[in-house]
């Protein structure tokens, strides 16, 4: 990171930044001077992606400012703010219906790309599926505002549909660069000259242990995520939520009915995602409080109560996406419409009463809370309903189709003024029973003290350790920390600096353990042994699931499931698929220990390189950025994304665990051999 151009920024009541509109180009300069002196490389390229952005920013507002005066057909705000909904609800019915497609040729759709955008460049789904979001926020935000105004139309407008598919690209491509700006300045991104006369430059993501556990994290949450899907579809756990009551509109001639029905009734599909969305919430409590879950605070509901509104908006989404035209084209507004589903706040209402059996009044107020009003703070992920009229909603059905639980419930906390305190205790607890059940059950250790969680004194003094367990003459010391999930550059910059205090806590903690070794084993009634030589291994235990397989500060970073998966048996499947008895068969497998001496000099190599992290191969991908003219800054940008290896390429991969496999392992994987 940066130093003093930095700390010139970001310190109270800073420098403003391009993305402020308040941003002065000539105070920009003039801090620079002061500083350059003593400025690092990071400095200076902060400095001189401030001056690019920002001339890239402002010929994108002026640029909005010349439509509006000059090219504004006939048209009213409250039709640009459907449009603009239209326009993401569309996008990401395009990207899913193509990704059903393509995801019969890749196992991993992390690494599929797609090059159906207008500089042809190759972007993966996930990156296309958030700026189909995103990227349409700023634009429905500013309908939003101005929904109430009157729009004078231009003496020489252009067609309606060209008009809003203009805004858009524009309002994307405003999130685009506002979005790089912050990685320049949180995430240590590189801007390098190409072709100073063309005023070419590229916007390169570092290489670096930060960035590549970011992403290999990204990764391992979401394909959690998917393993909990198999989980799902078991008929036990559908059939479990039975009683649910789900919204469906039934459509007679013109006339539409919003009705409520029994979720045993609903379509197979259906049943899926609603067993989903509730296995999600009961797993919530794992990571949250459920007194805080439950309680009701001053706005009147409880966060359980939102999150069963929530389910019956996705549900019911579902239903509206699955009815998009089949053909996605359109040339004129009305067909446009078509992808924006509207419906009667006070039938919504009456709907979720009967699905949810709560006061029609708790049911307003909570609609009201995950409105989106264009409010700072707020996005579509968490607010996916818009207020269109005084008696209509429109659905964000884009943001409601895959939402993540733990990052809408977290941020819904910071717009409560909820504090998340009592979540670290929480996250110790699921540690600790699991963890003692699965070392009492392997057969490879036969010397061990049970692993508990808080105040450990000595003949010196006491600390507070959340984890503490001796296995054998390995002692294991673990730093708890609850950090709220990292989707932004400032979020991914704020979640490093807690994992550093942590790795300084663990390492404060287990000096204090080794310094008093003797009185800290008395005083927890475990027997010391003068004749061992007792080593200390050290973790971070991150609830958030982010940067688990990095070290920070020398100390690894992990999680209840990669701690407990390293006691509960010793391999890691890499390779596996079903036998002809439709039961899972392992075909290649890492080997972590073969006996109690390895179980425990293993265990920080365990830590430092957990198999399950196996996302290292990343590689760059390039991409056009659009401009405005040929007088504009041209930018190129490099990211990182998964590579595209075959299950061959996995097999002949270096790894740091012994990797072992069944004997016709060749022939097997030729059954199969899709991209992983």
């Amino acid at each position: 990171m940066g130093n003093i151009f930095f700390k010139e920024i970001t310190k109270k009541k800073g420098l403003k930044t391009p993305t402020d509109r308040l941003f002065d180009i000539d105070k920009w300069h003039e801090v620079w001077t002061r500083v350059e002196g003593l400025a690092t490389e990071q400095d200076k390229m902060i400095y001189n992606a401030g001056i690019i952005i920002d001339e890239l920013l402002t010929e994108i507002r002026s640029n909005l400012k010349f439509m509006y005066e000059n090219e504004i057909p006939k048209v009213s705000y409250k039709e640009l703010l459907m449009a603009y909904i239209s326009l993401t609800n569309r996008d990401r019915s395009v990207i899913s219906n193509s990704m059903t497609e393509l995801s019969g040729v890749h196992a991993d759709v992390h690494s599929i790309t797609m090059n159906n955008n207008m500089m042809g460049n190759d972007i993966t789904i996930q990156e296309m599926s958030d700026a189909a979001v995103d990227g349409m926020e700023s634009a429905i935000k500013t309908s939003l505002m101005n929904k109430n105004k009157k729009i004078t139309s231009s003496e020489n407008p252009i067609d309606i549909v060209d008009f809003i598919i203009k805004e858009s690209s524009l309002s994307q491509l405003y999130s685009i660069y506002s979005g790089y700006w912050n990685a320049f300045l949180w995430n240590g991104y590189e801007l390098t000259e190409l072709d100073k006369k063309n005023k070419i430059f590229s916007f390169k993501q570092p290489k670096c242990k930060y960035e590549i556990g970011f992403m290999a994290s990204q990764i391992r949450k979401s394909k959690l995520v998917a393993h909990s899907f198999s989980i799902i579809g078991n008929p036990n756990v559908i059939n479990k939520f039975d009683d649910d009551k789900y919204i469906i509109i039934e459509k007679r001639g013109r006339i539409k009915s919003v009705k409520v029905s029994s979720i045993s009734n609903a379509p197979e599909q259906v049943r899926y995602t609603n067993a989903d969305w509730r296995v999600q919430t009961l797993d919530l409590e794992d990571n949250l409080p459920k007194e805080l879950l439950n309680q009701e605070f001053e706005n009147g509901f409880t966060i359980f109560e939102v999150l069963d509104v929530f389910r019956c908006l996705i549900l019911l989404s579902s239903y509206y996406h699955d009815k998009y035209p089949k053909k996605d084209g359109f040339d004129n507004l009305k067909k446009l419409l078509e992808f924006c589903p509207k419906i009667q706040k006070s039938k919504l209402s009456l709907a979720l009463q009967n699905a949810t059996g709560y006061p029609i009044e708790k049911i307003k107020i909570i609609l009201q809370f995950i409105e989106f009003k264009g409010a700072r703070g707020e996005d579509l992920w968490c607010h996916p309903i818009v207020s269109i009229s005084e008696s209509e909603y429109a659905l964000i059905t884009s943001a409601l189709l895959t939402p993540v639980m733990i990052r809408v419930v977290e941020h819904w906390f910071v717009k409560l003024n909820i504090t998340l305190q009592g979540k670290g205790k929480t996250y110790e607890k699921n540690i600790i029973h699991p963890l003692n059940h699965n070392i009492l059950l392997n057969c490879y250790i036969d010397d061990y003290d049970k692993a508990i969680s808080g105040d450990v004194k000595s003949d010196s003094g006491v600390e507070d350790i959340d984890l503490l367990v001796r296995v054998g003459e390995t002692i294991l010391i673990g730093e708890a920390k609850s950090i709220v999930t990292t989707d932004s550059p400032i979020s991914q910059y704020r979640t490093i600096n807690i994992l550093k205090h942590a790795a300084k806590q663990a390492k404060r903690k287990a000096k204090f353990v080794e310094d008093n070794i003797e009185s800290v084993f008395k005083n927890l009634g475990w027997f010391f042994d003068k004749s061992k030589k007792y080593t200390f291994t050290k973790c971070i235990l991150n609830s958030g699931r982010m940067y688990v397989g990095s070290e920070i500060d020398d100390v690894p970073v992990c999680d209840e499931k990669i701690i407990n998966k390293y006691f509960e048996e010793n391999i890691i499947p890499l390779i596996s698929s079903y036998n002809d008895k439709n039961k899972v068969e392992h075909l290649a497998w890492f080997k972590l220990y073969d006996d109690f001496h390895e179980l425990q000099t293993n265990l920080n190599t365990y830590l430092c390189n957990p198999p399950q992290i196996s996302e290292r191969n990343f590689i760059y991908n390039d991409q056009k950025l659009p401009c405005l003219s040929n007088a504009s800054y041209k930018i190129i940008t490099k990211r990182l994304i998964p590579d595209d290896l075959r299950a061959q390429d996995l097999l002949n991969a270096k790894y740091v665990f012994p990797l072992e496999t069944v004997d016709d392992v060749d022939e097997k994987i030729k059954m199969f051999d899709l991209s992983v």
